[in-house]
């Protein structure tokens, strides 16, 4: 009988691990495109020339990330966009910051 349960029951622990990872890499990913998105435009605030704020930008993002930016007179604009790395039971979702 127990045996029969547990072949139930550690696929499903299983399962519920993998979701949950996944939601952690989400976290962090979301985190490191905020710490892109600030170191940017921290740089750009200073003054800095376009490549090294898209260096600085790409120093903190996740790996693959889209950057984006934009450098006015007066402001900048800049965006740090990713998809999601989740495990394949879980659906592929974008952030941007």
């Amino acid at each position: 009988m127990v045996t029969a349960e547990a072949a139930v029951t550690i696929p499903a622990l299983v399962l519920v691990l993998a979701l949950c990872l996944g939601a952690v890499q989400s976290a962090v990913d979301r985190v490191r495109c905020v710490d892109g998105v600030r170191a940017g435009a921290r740089a750009a605030a200073r003054g800095d020339l376009p490549s090294a704020v898209h260096a600085a930008i790409a120093a903190r993002s996740p790996a693959g990330a889209r950057i984006g930016v934009q450098i006015g007179a007066s402001s900048a604009r800049v965006t740090v966009a990713t998809t999601a790395r989740a495990p394949a039971v879980s659906p592929r979702r974008s952030m941007t910051a």
